[in-house]
C-alpha cells in the first residue's frame, strides 16, 4: 500500500503567485481560447492535484497548466506513470530514504525557498513545513540517529527565522508547533547518541514553544521525554513525578 505524497511544486506555485484554489481553477478555465471543449477546472480538483490524490493530470489539463505558469507538469510536481516507483513512500517505517527524499525535495523547491525571503507567509509554506516535520519524525524509527540532527536542526532554525518575521496569530501559533514536534525530534535524537545536554535543551524548547501554542500534546512529550530520561538514567522516584506530571494533558 502506498501513502499520498503532495504535489509540492504546484503548491508553492499557487502560493507565490497569491491565488487561493479557486482563484487558479478560474484562471485554468479562462486558458485555451477558441479551444473546443471548455475546461471544467475547480477547487476540488486542484485540492486532488496538490494532495497527490492525481499524479498525472489529463492532456488537456496539462496544457491549461503550461499556458497558465509556463511550465511543464513535471516541472509542477506531477509525475507520469514510469516515474511513480520513485514518487511512492510506502506507510511504516521501512524506507527511510524514501521519507528523507521527500522531505529534501520540498526545501529544495525554489518556489518555496524563495517565499521564504518575504515577509507574508503563504499557506503553502505552512503545509510543505508540517509535512517536512511529519516526513523527519517518520524517518527517526528506522534512520541511523547520527544521520538526521544536522538535517533537522536546519530546518527548526529556518522555522524559527520565520517566526521572528511577520505573521498572522493562526500562522505564528503553526510555526511554534512545527518548531515543538522539530525540537521533540531533535532531543530524541541527541539522547540516542548520548548527548544529555543537547537533549534537554531540545526539551526545554519544545516544551516552551507548546506551552507558547497551547499544544497540549506536544507539552505531554516534553514530559515524556524527562520521563524517559529518568528511566534510563536510573532516577525511578522522578520518573514517576514527571509521568504523573504529564498526565493531565
Amino acid at each position: 500500500m502506498t501513502q499520498k505524497v503532495p504535489n509540492i511544486q504546484l503548491r508553492a506555485w499557487r502560493d507565490a503567485s497569491h491565488l487561493t484554489r479557486v482563484e487558479m481553477a478560474e484562471a485554468l478555465n479562462q486558458t485555451g481560447t477558441g479551444r473546443e471543449a471548455r475546461l471544467n477546472c475547480d477547487e476540488k480538483r486542484l485540492a486532488r492535484w496538490e494532495t497527490g490524490e492525481v499524479l498525472w493530470s489529463h492532456a488537456i489539463y496539462r496544457q491549461a497548466l503550461h499556458e497558465l505558469t509556463g511550465r511543464d507538469a513535471e516541472d509542477l510536481g506531477f509525475v507520469p506513470q514510469h516515474r511513480r516507483a520513485e514518487r511512492s513512500l510506502v506507510v511504516g517505517t521501512v524506507v527511510p530514504r524514501d521519507a528523507l527524499q521527500a522531505e529534501a525535495e520540498i526545501f529544495d523547491t525554489l518556489e518555496l525557498t524563495r517565499l521564504a525571503e518575504v515577509s507574508d507567509i503563504g499557506a503553502g509554506t505552512i503545509e510543505a513545513l508540517n509535512e517536512t516535520a511529519d516526513l523527519l519524525c517518520r524517518a527517526y524509527p528506522s534512520t541511523p540517529a547520527a544521520i538526521l540532527p544536522d538535517r533537522t536542526k536546519r530546518r527548526l532554525q529556518h522555522v524559527i527565522r520565520l517566526l521572528g518575521g511577520r505573521s498572522t496569530l493562526d500562522q505564528h501559533r503553526e510555526l511554534l508547533v512545527i518548531a515543538g514536534w522539530m525540537a521533540v525530534l531533535l532531543g530524541c535524537l541527541h539522547y540516542d547518541l548520548g548527548e544529555r545536554e543537547e537533549a534537554e535543551a531540545a526539551r526545554q524548547a519544545a516544551y516552551q514553544w507548546a506551552r507558547q501554542a497551547g499544544h497540549s500534546e506536544i507539552m505531554g512529550w516534553a514530559f515524556e521525554m524527562s520521563a524517559w530520561f529518568a528511566l534510563v538514567e536510573g532516577r525511578y522516584e522522578q520518573l514517576i513525578e514527571f509521568a504523573q506530571a504529564g498526565q493531565p494533558l
